[in-house]
């Protein structure tokens, strides 16, 4: 079941901060940071991170494709801890997935934000570019 989020100011003001959010900023809680240029918990990007595989040259989509459908999850109206939560945009002519995280409950997600830090976020607490469309799904 799809859930709609409003573009917005603090979602804008997100986006420009890209891999520099700061705590605090729209309820956003920082996990982790980059220690190093070399950190190899930030050599990958929000799937890679989330199905915990060491990788950042995987488009998302190839998430979407094998994960979600060959690996057994289906989509759920309401999220429980660990269910997959995946952003989609959509700009009239195509549909591609944004972004990836896990649902921690209480509505907040644990992401990585491209190749910046983890973080704890309300679900409706992510950049414009995004999207306005969140669907979760559940390993069957």
């Amino acid at each position: 079941m799809m859930m709609r989020i409003e573009q917005n100011e603090l979602r804008e003001r997100l986006g420009m901060m890209g891999d520099n959010v700061e705590d605090g900023v729209g309820g956003i809680v920082v996990l982790e940071k980059r220690k190093s240029e070399t950190d190899r918990v930030f050599g990958y990007n929000c799937a890679g991170y989330c199905f915990g595989i060491d990788t950042w040259k995987l488009p998302i989509a190839f998430f979407e494709d094998y994960w979600l459908t060959t690996a057994g999850h289906h989509e759920v109206g309401d999220p429980e801890k660990d269910d997959l939560v995946v952003y989609i945009a959509a700009d009239g002519r195509s549909r591609e997935q944004t972004h990836i995280g896990r649902y921690e409950g209480n509505g907040l997600v644990r992401s990585k934000w491209c190749y910046g830090p983890i973080v704890l976020h309300p679900i409706a607490s992510v950049p414009n570019s995004y999207g306005d469309e969140v669907r979760f799904f559940r390993r069957d």
